[in-house]
């Protein structure tokens, strides 16, 4: 068993290691997107939009999705590492998680992306991504703030802050 031990964890250094990267190279993708350079969202992708849109927003979204969303799971990576080789948690668990979670998100980037093309197509939003309504912007703003006191948004963080509690009930 200890040798077993020896060899998975260079392995979950390696994957730690990957996944920071990922999250890195992402970082500098929106970085290079503010500064309006740069594959994801220089001159060349906005005059695509908004006839060829998809895709000239997926990978923004993608890009997104890795910066903001992959960190966030860092409490449940760091708890599935703790769990012990007994129970056999693995390095294939481990990078199971990281790309189940990404793919869930790389679908939700999918959709933001065809929103936002029927946004642009129907100018609810200009080329920048400012609602062009008032009223609407402070109905959207309205219904963020009001997510944040739902039960919903409670459950959903406390699953995600605890996540031993989830391993002990479903492992």
């Amino acid at each position: 068993m200890a040798v077993r031990r020896l060899r998975v964890m260079p392995m979950r250094a390696a994957m730690w290691l990957g996944f920071y990267g990922v999250v890195l190279v992402a970082w500098w993708g929106i970085y290079d997107m503010s500064r309006g350079g740069g594959f994801l969202c220089g001159p060349d992708t906005v005059r695509l939009l908004p006839l060829g849109g998809f895709w000239a927003l997926f990978p923004m979204w993608a890009v997104m999705m890795a910066a903001m969303m992959l960190p966030t799971i860092i409490p449940t990576l760091r708890t599935y590492d703790t769990l012990p080789v007994a129970a056999k948690a693995g390095v294939s668990g481990w990078a199971g998680i990281v790309l189940g979670y990404s793919m869930v998100w790389l679908v939700g980037s999918t959709g933001f992306a065809a929103l936002q093309v029927i946004a642009l197509n129907n100018y609810i939003v200009d080329l920048t991504g400012v609602v062009t309504s008032r009223w609407l912007a402070s109905g959207l703003f309205l219904v963020a703030g009001l997510w944040q006191f739902t039960n919903t948004k409670e459950a959903c963080q406390d699953a995600c802050l605890t996540p031993m509690q989830f391993f002990i009930g479903h492992w």
